[in-house]
């Protein structure tokens, strides 16, 4: 399975060339969405929906988080530092061309 990577923007300098350690899918995920707030940008927008699909850091960091919480499970002892080392070992590298 391939998940794309996008570049989210930013907004602060890029200084140099940081890459993070880990990452997750996170664009165009369904998720639970609380009927009381519109389901898209505009404020106006009177539909109530309990699912929307969207894309950002806030849809990534559950797919990580989830991931380390399930390892911690089957190996209770492991620190956190040999949590990401199993999950930096044992994904799979995509080719982006």
């Amino acid at each position: 399975m391939f998940f794309l990577i996008v570049s989210l923007i930013l907004h602060i300098p890029r200084t140099n060339d940081v890459q993070p350690d880990i990452t997750a899918p996170g664009v165009d995920i369904l998720a639970a969405w609380s009927p009381v707030a519109p389901p898209s940008i505009y404020y106006d927008d009177k539909r109530s929906v309990n699912y929307n699909i969207i894309s950002g850091t806030s849809m990534s960091c559950p797919h990580a988080s989830g991931a380390a919480a399930y390892v911690k499970a089957v190996h209770p002892n492991w620190s956190p530092a040999a949590i990401k080392s199993a999950l930096m070992t044992t994904g799979e590298e995509c080719d982006t061309e």
